[in-house]
């Protein structure tokens, strides 16, 4: 990946609840151990989500370890912010339609924010006019059931960029990376207590890959 061009996004990391196992940090498939982190890294962010194994290639190799280092070396430029969006989906096996106003939290540089690419791939895949390389699986990242795994967001790894559903995720990967300042968790039809404000020092993570 490279921050010199925009690229189009078609690699999206699934990333879930933590474990509490051995993979605690997620299953990457064939390549390098721990999707190409480092030990301490892998379990610094496996405290705050786990990779779901995405049946791809292209998602093995290293590139996880190696987006996120190209993140964190850019963490002096990264913004974050929220998109609320309305949506209206089917679910595929149900046919139940699910609307609401759909809450993205994303972690980006400027740059990507001021060329507005990750607010137009996100109404581009709600559009259905955007695809990307294994399903995102959106429907159930937005409407989860209880007996499922919870898809907090998405790590891309075509321009290095995050998106979340889940605020807390949102808020403590923010902190990881420096970013200034956290977004507050919009009102709710269930009440929900905002994650604090988002401060301290220096990201914790030195070196990821």
């Amino acid at each position: 990946m490279s921050y010199k061009e925009i690229q189009r996004s078609r690699l999206l990391q699934k990333l879930q609840s933590p474990r509490h196992d051995k993979d605690a940090c997620g299953t990457f498939g064939i390549g390098l151990t721990r999707g190409g982190m480092r030990h301490k890294a892998s379990k610094i962010f496996g405290q705050i989500f786990s990779f779901d194994y995405m049946g791809n290639s292209e998602f093995e190799g290293g590139v996880i370890g190696r987006t996120l280092q190209a993140v964190y070396d850019e963490k002096n430029k990264l913004a974050a912010s929220s998109l609320t969006i309305p949506v209206r989906m089917r679910d595929s096996w149900s046919g139940e339609i699910k609307e609401g106003d759909a809450v993205f939290y994303i972690i980006q540089t400027r740059k990507l924010q001021g060329a507005g690419h990750v607010e137009g791939f996100l109404r581009g895949i709600l559009d259905g006019v955007a695809h990307t390389a294994e399903p995102m699986d959106l429907m159930r990242a937005l409407f989860p059931k209880h007996d499922e795994k919870k898809t907090l967001g998405w790590l891309e790894l075509d321009n290095g960029y995050f998106i979340f559903v889940d605020h807390k995720a949102f808020v403590d990967t923010a902190k990881l990376f420096g970013v200034g300042h956290a977004i507050a968790e919009p009102a709710r039809d269930i009440p929900t207590v905002p994650a604090p404000k988002v401060t301290g020092a220096a990201p914790a993570v030195p070196k990821v890959a």
